[in-house]
């Protein structure tokens, strides 16, 4: 889904327009990137964690040569999704021969019933 796309969702969902829709998806966004920029983090409940991971400087092997070289230390974007949001999620399990199961999981939530059991 494109950020359009997303816009178009939000203004059908609030009962707004689409321009209105696409400056409010455009302020989430800008000030999640704002508080990452400056080091913190963002929790959205039900939804997941936006974050920043440092990583220390440390000592790696290059694979060529093998010698030993220094790695910078870094900083990267991390994201994680809620334990409410993965459950609601298709989950798959993996069986032998190739197949696999597809257990759609009802939102917990919103009060849902048991998933389906759906065979691939």
């Amino acid at each position: 889904m494109t950020k359009n796309e997303l816009a178009g969702k939000v203004a059908e969902s609030a009962g707004i327009g689409v321009g209105q829709a696409k400056g409010a998806v455009d302020a989430v966004f800008d000030a999640i990137a704002a508080e990452l920029a400056s080091g913190g983090e963002v929790s959205v409940a039900g939804f997941g964690k936006f974050g920043v991971s440092h990583r220390a400087a440390r000592s790696g092997r290059n694979p060529a040569t093998g010698a030993t070289i220094h790695i910078a230390a870094t900083v990267e974007d991390a994201v994680g999704v809620s334990q409410q949001l993965a459950a609601s999620r298709s989950q798959r399990i993996y069986v032998a021969g190739g197949l696999f199961l597809a257990i759609e999981y009802a939102t917990v939530a919103r009060g849902g019933q048991a998933g389906e059991l759906n065979f691939f």
